[in-house]
C-alpha cells in the first residue's frame, strides 16, 4: 500500500503538514483522512469536547490532551478565518494573540512528567513523545520572536508555517 501511495501521490502530498510539498497544485492532509478513517472503526468514536470527562485515569489524561489540542486547532482556525495571513498590522496583532493562546494551552502539558510527557500517557500512546518534542521546540521558537508585530513578512510567513504544523500535531493528538 505504501508503494502504491508513493507512486500515485509522489510530490503531491504533505504528511500531516510536516515537510514542504514539492508540487503546489495538490496537498492532501493525511492527518484529517486518518482521523476520519479511525472514527469509522466499529467501536471507535471521534473526540467530542462536549463529552463528560472520563473517570478512568488514563482516559481522563487522554481527554485533557485532546481537549487542549482541540482548543488550539480552534484558535488557529479562528485566526485563519479572521485574518488569512499576517500582512496588516491588525493581522500581526492577531498572530501575536494566537501565539499567546497556543503557548498558554500547551505550557501545562509539556512539563516534566505531565501532559504529553506523562509516563502513563507515553506508554499508552507512544506517538505523543514526538508531538511533545515538536511542541516544545515550536514554543521555544515563538519565544525567540518576542514581538511578532514588528517582524518582517518573511519571518511572519515562517511563523505561520510553524503554526500550520502545530495544527497538524493537534490533529494527531485529537485522533488518539
Amino acid at each position: 500500500k505504501k508503494q502504491l501511495l508513493e507512486h500515485n501521490f509522489s510530490n503531491r502530498i504533505s504528511l500531516c503538514g510536516f515537510g514542504e510539498p514539492t508540487l503546489h497544485t495538490e496537498i492532501i492532509d493525511f492527518c484529517n483522512i486518518l482521523s476520519y478513517g479511525l472514527s469509522q472503526i466499529p467501536g471507535g468514536k471521534p473526540f467530542n469536547p462536549n463529552d463528560d470527562i472520563p473517570n478512568e485515569p488514563i482516559a481522563k489524561k487522554k481527554w485533557q490532551l485532546q481537549k487542549a489540542a482541540f482548543e488550539v486547532q480552534k484558535f488557529i482556525d479562528d485566526y485563519k478565518a479572521s485574518y488569512g495571513d499576517a500582512t496588516s498590522p491588525e493581522s500581526k496583532l492577531g498572530l501575536y494573540n494566537l501565539i499567546q493562546k497556543i503557548k498558554s494551552a500547551f505550557n501545562n502539558l509539556i512539563g516534566p512528567g505531565v501532559g504529553l510527557n506523562d509516563p502513563d500517557v507515553r506508554k499508552q500512546f507512544p506517538e505523543v513523545a514526538i508531538a511533545s518534542n515538536y511542541i516544545q521546540n515550536v514554543l521555544a521558537l515563538f519565544d525567540r520572536y518576542g514581538n511578532i508585530t514588528s517582524a518582517n513578512v518573511s519571518e511572519v510567513q515562517k511563523v505561520l508555517g510553524y503554526i500550520d504544523k502545530v495544527r497538524a500535531v493537534c490533529t494527531t493528538i485529537v485522533s488518539l
